[in-house]
């Protein structure tokens, strides 16, 4: 059973090596297809840093991913946010895998917000380990900003692995390096429509398209698609009091259904230091 899990990672997943890198972390992500780059909430810490410019609430969060009904390839998250008098600074920590091929990820991000545009860069350090054949550790960076542009509509971008770190010597191999550019619509605040393009320096582009709907104050709705791999997905949100639980659902044509659950806990208020526009 080893082996065939060890042939699924390195044959059948595309781009296995790093899958934290371009996974969307959080039900609410998920369930929008992925297209989370606009996303203002706790969560950017893992889909776009520049999303925590806006966090008023240090907030703690845990999201458990569950692909394909496949626990060696299942992924833990786990956030703090929190505001400053400038800005916002995060710290984030996963781990993906099993005892066969497993990679660990902590962040440290920070992000602020100058006039209307929200900025952010976050420091990573992975650590990539293979049964039979060690572990090796790097860092990467990321950077993200968003913008709004008009009432209704926004625009985020972000840049994974700007320095496009060498993994090995062998065949060149690098994590991932990731442009993202998204667009957000949200006429009232009930509806947001998402649409966004990603790159991958070494494939083709994926597009990715969500839509959220609140149809009551503690209950939301959410569908989503993505390009590559080709999917859809379904989610439901429950925002309470001072707690938020998203759930996902997603079904590839041919590897079958992923879930993800997350929980995000709001602690403590935070007066920020007003920015002059």
């Amino acid at each position: 059973m080893r082996n065939l899990y060890f042939l699924f990672l390195f044959f059948l997943v595309p781009n296995c090596f790093a899958q934290l890198t371009n996974l969307p972390i959080g039900g609410r992500a998920m369930a929008l297809g992925g297209a989370s780059v606009t996303l203002q909430d706790g969560w950017g810490i893992f889909n776009n840093v520049a999303g925590i410019s806006d966090s008023e609430q240090m907030s703690a969060g845990f999201a458990y991913h569950y692909p394909y009904s496949l626990a060696p390839l299942s992924t833990a998250s786990a956030y703090f946010v929190s505001p400053l008098r400038f800005g916002t600074i995060g710290i984030s920590a996963q781990k993906f895998g099993d005892n066969l091929f497993s990679e660990q990820k902590v962040c440290l991000g920070y992000a602020s917000k100058i006039s209307n545009i929200d900025l952010g860069f976050r420091i990573n350090y992975h650590q990539l380990s293979a049964d039979g054949a060690g572990s090796k550790g790097v860092p990467s960076f990321d950077f993200g900003v968003i913008t709004q542009l008009t009432d209704d509509i926004y625009l985020g971008a972000k840049a994974n692995n700007i320095t496009q770190t060498k993994l090995v010597d062998f065949e060149d191999e690098r994590l991932p390096s990731t442009i993202s550019l998204g667009i957000s619509y949200r006429p009232n605040d009930k509806l947001m429509v998402n649409i966004e393009a990603n790159k991958d320096v070494e494939f083709d582009p994926a597009f990715l398209g969500g839509v959220e709907y609140r149809v009551v104050d503690k209950l939301l709705v959410r569908g989503g698609f993505s390009s590559e791999p080709n999917a859809v997905y379904f989610g439901v949100g429950f925002d309470l009091k001072k707690i938020a639980i998203d759930y996902s659902l997603n079904n590839h044509a041919v590897l079958g259904i992923s879930q993800q659950l997350s929980i995000k806990i709001d602690l403590k208020k935070v007066e920020k230091k007003k920015v002059e526009k």
